[in-house]
């Protein structure tokens, strides 16, 4: 691998993970492999290259019913996206299209299907399951993950130099 990301669990036990070039001390030159990757760790433990057509594959998330895995493509120069792949019941992904152009970090999504991206503006994107752009939340520091808590009902956002902690309706 050249720099495994961040995860998405699946709930069969699968993981899925984004290996981008980021972490690595010397960059790029420092790679194992020559392309960045988006993978998929079965429960029963075998791994599986989902595809390698991004740039930058950062942050991942599934909707709430698993049928759609989110990728975020964190290279303002090259692709800055976030993708939208069709899960397939052998956990494969296709139909791969934009969900939203713009990129981003981190991701969580909530229990209606919004999509919240993270790093973007100085804080968190709120896209709806239609990739339309609800609003934003902003934060004072540059954003790097979010993840819900308290029964969905707390958004908890890595920043710089803070955890931050919002109480959602």
């Amino acid at each position: 691998f050249n720099s495994p990301n961040d995860v998405a669990p699946r709930a069969n036990g699968d993981l899925y993970f984004t290996d981008p070039p980021y972490g690595l001390q010397g960059g790029n030159e420092e790679k194992e492999l020559d392309f960045q990757g988006v993978y998929r760790l079965a429960a029963s433990g075998s791994l599986t290259l989902l595809t390698d057509e991004l740039s930058r594959p950062n942050g991942i998330a599934f909707s709430p019913d698993q049928s759609i895995l989110y990728v975020a493509n964190s290279d303002p120069a090259n692709q800055p996206v976030v993708m939208a792949y069709d899960v397939d019941p052998d956990g494969s992904i296709s139909n791969g299209r934009v969900f939203f152009d713009s990129w981003g970090d981190g991701m969580a999504v909530d229990q209606q299907g919004n999509v919240y991206v993270t790093g973007p503006g100085g804080g968190v994107l709120i896209i709806n399951p239609n990739g339309e752009h609800l609003g934003s939340l902003r934060t004072t520091q540059r954003t790097s993950n979010a993840t819900f808590g308290e029964d969905g009902s707390a958004l908890f956002i890595t920043a710089d130099m803070h955890l931050l902690r919002i109480r959602l309706n």
